[in-house]
């Protein structure tokens, strides 16, 4: 009867009840493609200077690119592009860890999938004792950096507030003067970046009424 190749769409003829929708063409690539993936492989093997018991390729011969190991900055020659690590450092890197580098210290360490940003309890203990707060400025010591921003409840209080003033100036509508913003963030314990922002916004209303 007559069949419809899935691959080519072509038309072939073939009798009997057993399925089969591909033509004898069709299936002689296939072969031909699989036995030339065999020779592929049987070529990389040859290639290959020494392979461990399970078949992997250890080390190669002359000739592959050169890379630097991420981890330990030495040079390897890796049959792609694609590999990051030598074969040493492969070998020692615990399982779903990447190398990375310590926010700290600099220094390059395994770290494992979600995990903390330094080396070292030492190091994260010196980034919680080296945070500074967004509203006064001060130093303390944080008890999930870096997100912590704030030194106390009053520092995110005051946040609060100035967030408001801010609000209170961009808008059409203005709900209290210049001159209140201005003493309202004054009377705060804030750094002095935010007084600045609205002590310029009175010199500038200064200048207004003068001109």
């Amino acid at each position: 009867m007559w069949r419809t190749c899935r691959k080519c769409k072509n038309q072939f003829f073939r009798g009997g009840t057993k399925r089969n929708d591909m033509c004898e063409q069709c299936r002689y690539n296939i072969r031909k493609n699989k036995r030339l993936g065999q020779i592929g492989r049987r070529k990389y093997k040859n290639e290959a200077s020494k392979t461990d018991v399970y078949g992997r390729v250890t080390e190669y011969k002359e000739g592959w690119p050169k890379m630097t190991c991420v981890f330990c900055k030495e040079e390897f020659e890796a049959p792609n592009k694609t590999r990051k690590y030598c074969q040493h450092c492969e070998n020692n890197r615990p399982n779903y860890s990447e190398a990375s580098i310590c926010i700290v210290c600099g220094e390059i360490y395994w770290a494992f999938m979600g995990s903390k940003k330094t080396c070292s309890d030492a190091c994260q203990q010196m980034i919680r004792s080296h945070q500074e707060c967004i509203v006064c400025g001060e130093r303390f010591t944080a008890d999930s950096p870096p997100r912590q921003k704030f030194c106390n409840k009053l520092c995110r209080h005051n946040l609060g507030i100035i967030e408001k003033m801010r609000r209170d100036r961009d808008s059409k509508g203005n709900m209290y003067s210049i001159v209140y913003r201005y003493n309202k963030i004054k009377s705060l314990d804030v750094k002095r970046e935010y007084l600045e922002e609205f002590r310029r916004d009175l010199d500038e209303s200064e200048n207004n009424d003068t001109c």
